[in-house]
């Protein structure tokens, strides 16, 4: 009932079909040599689209189990099927974004950083890496990032992050 109304389909439109028909058909053969290797394992996690009766094409996980006979022959399939299409459309609006800030922090010079007040490990944008000379993917913490002010600054800095996190008082200092 849940597939039915998840796709839109009757139950006499999908009982005795092939599982092929509901998916794009560029998928098939990726499909079918994937659903051999489902039978081989025993079970398989994968995301694929279904179509919608209306056209549509559905984005959705699926966890599965093989059922067997008592011979250990196949016998079925159990899957969950969760429908992740809104999940990726966020996923890809939040890349484009990303992507978008990285390019205008690289054009500005312009960059931020974070750290977590109980661990003082740290993340930054890739642009602050860039801007003091470090490989962005090099793991970050609070003395690294504060090593990187002078020693008229650091005073200022130290009092304001140590305010920030025993107070939580916002700083915003040049």
């Amino acid at each position: 009932k849940t597939w039915l109304d998840m796709f839109g389909y009757g139950k006499e439109e999908v009982i005795g079909k092939w599982f092929g028909n509901f998916i794009p058909p560029d998928y098939v053969s990726d499909f079918n040599k994937k659903f051999e290797d489902f039978k081989k394992n025993g079970e398989m996690q994968n995301e694929i689209e279904i179509i919608h009766k209306n056209g549509t094409p559905i984005n959705v996980s699926i966890d599965g189990r093989i059922g067997c006979n008592s011979d250990g022959s196949f016998r079925q399939t159990h899957c969950v099927i969760n429908d992740i299409t809104e999940q990726k459309k966020t996923k890809e609006a939040i890349r484009i974004k990303d992507e978008l800030l990285k390019m205008a922090g690289e054009l500005a010079k312009v960059g931020g950083w974070e750290f977590d007040a109980e661990t003082m490990a740290g993340s930054w944008t890739d642009e602050v890496a860039v801007i003091h000379d470090l490989d962005p993917l090099q793991p970050t913490n609070v003395d690294l990032g504060l090593s990187f002010y002078s020693a008229d600054s650091l005073e200022k800095i130290n009092n304001a992050v140590k305010k920030a996190i025993e107070k939580a008082v916002p700083y915003d200092l040049e």
